[in-house]
């Protein structure tokens, strides 16, 4: 027996989906759940930031692209879950901030926990484990 036979095999990625539960993100941090208003606010934040990124780009407007899953990826890892630490106008402004970070997410989202969705520089690490 060699050594590849006593590695221990890597999980399969898991979907975007199934990383995260969409409806615990989508809650203030006294537990109610955010009104229709704020959920059509953080929708058209999302659809500017997608449509600068496609003029950007010179995507065709509406045509799904890679970085339209990038941004799905963005909003559950890091701008949603500000809503229950930081607020409603938290996550609009990471939503906002789309555009800038769009280039690097490749190499961000790799220090972004799944867990508790801390985030480290880019001068930083990659999480491998977390604790939280």
């Amino acid at each position: 027996m060699g050594k590849k036979s006593r590695r221990q095999k890597q999980q399969e990625p898991k979907e975007l989906g199934e990383r995260w539960d969409a409806m615990a993100f989508l809650i203030y941090e006294d537990g109610t759940p955010i009104s229709d208003d704020d959920f059509k606010q953080l929708r058209e934040a999302k659809r500017q930031a997608m449509v600068v990124v496609d003029t950007r780009c010179r995507y065709p407007i509406g045509k799904d692209n890679i970085t339209h899953d990038w941004l799905d990826e963005y909003q559950w890892a890091v701008a949603f879950p500000r809503i229950q630490t930081k607020g409603l106008d938290s996550a609009i402004r990471a939503l906002k901030r789309w555009p800038r970070l769009q280039p690097y997410w490749p190499r961000l989202r790799r220090r972004v926990c799944d867990h508790c969705h801390a985030q480290v520089a880019l001068s930083e690490p990659r999480y491998l484990v977390c604790g939280g």
